[in-house]
């Protein structure tokens, strides 16, 4: 697609929020398209009513491809340079993103798990990156929010603590599918591929009673998910002892490769449930603040 049309459909048509000399100019920074990205998603983040760089040579794609990750952004013109304005608008409610984050999150172990039980294909692959896509999207506009002087989130509290963990949840959700993907057919070992789906379907439950205890927030239930979480994670730990330990006859792990994989495998797994904790203990710094701020003589008081 010609770097005209591409940027051109990303055009805002409506007036500019912002004069040019207003926006941060990148400079010869937003020439690496790595760079660019990294870049882009940090001012979004501080906060930034936007930015200005030199017109890319390689085409809108790629930037098409950032902004899809940052809930409102755009782009307002781009003639001699590009210029991406950044939305206003406080957007919905913190704890509604967070619900969001979480359905997406939850999506992509369901992936993973599928990966483990059939090798994933290009359609399961894309699935899992629109997934992640739409997990940035959440984590991004919390952190915006928390940078914006906006009174309902502030930089450190525990929900944006707990959507962290969510998103690093779907990164080791990717890594499990991607690496189930190198296994073929031949080499699924069942015993081992059946544990590991098994651990992350009781990983998805206990990521499921992380997030509800950090939403609503439930002190109890998170002391409940943070003792079960000791013991699944004991469990796992079991597993992968067993794995480096047992015995390891041709028709169980054939080759070096094979076996570091579903070592790794394992590890990512438990990451997840060790990610789902985090969020539960989130979900207690998140109850013991409100219990702080509860009015005198209230019955959470």
């Amino acid at each position: 697609m010609p770097l005209e049309v591409s940027l051109s459909a990303m055009t805002d048509a409506g007036p500019a929020e912002t004069r040019e000399d207003e926006l941060p100019d990148l400079g010869e920074e937003a020439r690496n398209p790595a760079r660019l990205q990294r870049i882009l998603i940090a001012y979004y983040i501080a906060g930034a009513r936007g930015v200005r760089f030199p017109r890319p040579s390689e085409g809108g794609e790629h930037l098409q491809a950032i902004l899809s990750r940052l809930p409102g952004a755009r782009v307002l013109d781009a003639d001699d340079e590009v210029r991406v304005g950044f939305p206003r608008s406080q957007g919905p409610d913190p704890d509604e993103r967070l619900r969001r984050l979480h359905k997406a999150t939850r999506r992509t172990l369901a992936i993973a798990k599928t990966g483990i039980e059939e090798r994933p294909d290009t359609e399961i692959v894309d699935r899992l990156s629109e997934e992640e896509r739409r997990c940035d999207r959440q984590l991004f506009a919390l952190q915006r929010t928390a940078n914006q002087d906006d009174a309902r989130l502030r930089p450190g509290d525990a929900l944006l603590r707990g959507a962290d963990r969510l998103e690093r949840i779907a990164d080791y959700a990717e890594e499990i599918t991607l690496r189930a993907a190198e296994l073929t057919p031949q080499e699924r070992i069942g015993a081992i591929a059946d544990r590991i789906e098994t651990a992350i379907g009781e990983a998805m439950d206990l990521v499921d009673r992380a997030h509800r205890a950090l939403a609503e927030p439930d002190a109890t239930l998170a002391h409940g998910v943070i003792d079960d979480i000791e013991d699944w994670t004991q469990d796992v730990e079991g597993d992968a002892i067993s794995l480096a330990g047992g015995p390891r006859r041709p028709d169980q792990l054939p080759d070096d490769r094979l076996y570091r994989g579903y070592f790794s495998l394992l590890e990512d797994t438990e990451r997840v449930g060790l990610y789902a904790r985090s969020i539960a203990e989130a979900a207690l710094d998140r109850s013991a603040r409100e219990q702080t701020l509860a009015p005198a003589g209230s019955d959470e008081g």
